[in-house]
């Protein structure tokens, strides 16, 4: 699943399968988080504030992450 992010500052585009979120942010860089349910992805794209929902879930959240092309 993929979704264009364009109500915020944030993020710039989200992807999820089979549990990683794969996260694109306004500079370009790209992040993959591992373990995510898909629930959050769902409550990310749908947020009014996804950048601050991604924040609260993802980023807050403990999920380990790597940066792509790093």
């Amino acid at each position: 699943m993929e979704a264009q992010i364009t109500n915020s500052s944030k993020l710039t585009h989200l992807a999820w399968d089979n549990d990683i979120l794969t996260a694109t942010f306004p500079t370009g860089a790209v992040y993959d988080y591992f373990g995510v349910p898909e629930e959050h992805y769902h409550a990310i794209i749908a947020a009014e504030s996804p950048g601050q929902t991604f924040g609260a879930l993802i980023q807050k959240g403990g999920y380990e992450y790597k940066k792509k092309g790093a």
